[in-house]
């Protein structure tokens, strides 16, 4: 019998996302509970295309869920984060992790 290893690698986006949590000092958003997490880029207008194309990939979870950027210092650069807020719980966020992950999204789930 042959088997085929699924597991992606992982890929330089998940680097971002793990230090992008690990070692940015946030900028206050305002927003509170639990969020998800597709990506930071060095740009709004980066950050703001991935959250429009998350939105067009049908995940049924985004669809009450606020898309939006929030920009955090890195030493001295700028970073954009592309996230959506307004999950109900950690479960509800876990669940459009999952679904975008899926459709080829990098996705973490955050309480802030």
């Amino acid at each position: 019998m042959e088997y085929t290893n699924t597991t992606r690698a992982p890929s330089k986006a998940d680097d971002v996302v793990r230090k992008d949590r690990d070692t940015v000092a946030p900028i206050a958003s305002g927003r509170t509970g639990w969020m998800i997490q597709i990506g930071a880029f060095d740009s709004k207008g980066a950050a703001e295309a991935r959250i429009d194309k998350a939105k067009s990939a049908g995940v049924r979870e985004l669809a009450r869920a606020e898309g939006f950027t929030e920009t955090a210092a890195k030493g001295g650069t700028k970073i954009v984060r592309a996230r959506f807020a307004g999950f109900a719980d950690q479960n509800a966020a876990n669940a459009a992790c999952s679904s975008l992950k899926r459709k080829d999204f990098e996705c973490i789930a955050l309480r802030q």
